[in-house]
């Protein structure tokens, strides 16, 4: 969990800085916070992003195809790049 995330929720659970990322980081490492995801409403314009990473679920041919399909219509997306290997 980063940035403004995590301090969010410190602030919810009245957490002080250290402890609490300690508390996130136990919960990841015993797997109980399995991954983090973000949910974008793609009929809204999103200005403020300026570079994203994006893990698609399947790396299939027609997953890869519908996604490149779909972002090819997008005017506000300027590029995309594919990269591969071990995360």
């Amino acid at each position: 969990m980063r940035g403004w995330a995590s301090k969010r929720l410190l602030e919810q659970t009245n957490l002080s800085p250290t402890p609490g990322r300690r508390r996130i980081k136990r919960m990841e490492t015993e797997g109980i916070v399995r991954r983090y995801t973000v949910d974008v409403d793609m009929e809204k314009p999103v200005t403020a992003l300026r570079f994203t990473f994006l893990k698609l679920q399947s790396r299939d041919r027609t997953t890869i195809a519908k996604f490149e399909d779909k972002i090819r219509h997008m005017p506000e997306v300027t590029s995309c790049a594919l990269v591969t290997g071990p995360a």
